[in-house]
């Protein structure tokens, strides 16, 4: 078993305590800390320990949550915690160009839809004038006029 004090037993706690103070399944905490379910699982077993983002990350759901992060955290000193920082906001700034990206798509996309309904209505309302000047239904003359 881990000793108490080492890094690998108290990061899985703290991730055990934050999971249970959010009432969160693993899933959700690994959504919030942005890793895969099995970290937690290599954690626990001392096969893995979790980097400087993801330190970092369970700090900030800590203060969110209103836990205390403990004093002697892997991060520990200003400079490895501001470069967890710039880390994150190298990763944040490739999540927003791409949020861009696909948000210049999807506005791409949409235009075209828009033009095709467009069309679309403009032609059903051209084939209803002409639908309309025959007394005898669309059927009708559709059956008739294509045979």
């Amino acid at each position: 078993m881990q000793e108490q004090n080492s890094p690998i037993f108290t990061s899985y706690k703290r991730l055990e305590i934050l999971r249970i103070k959010r009432n969160w399944t693993w899933d959700q905490l690994a959504e919030c800390l942005s890793v895969d379910r099995s970290l937690f699982f290599h954690v626990k077993a001392g096969r893995s320990g979790l980097s400087k983002k993801v330190l970092y990350r369970l700090s900030e759901a800590e203060r969110v949550a209103g836990i205390t992060p403990p004093e002697d955290r892997t991060i520990s000193t200003q400079e490895e915690l501001q470069s967890a920082r710039q880390d994150l906001n190298v990763m944040t700034e490739t999540d927003r160009h791409e949020i861009s990206i696909l948000g210049h798509k999807i506005a791409h996309v949409t235009s075209r839809m828009n033009a095709a309904n467009e069309e679309l209505m403009a032609l059903h309302g051209r084939m209803g004038k002409l639908l309309s000047k025959y007394p005898f239904g669309s059927k009708y003359n559709l059956k008739k006029s294509g045979g």
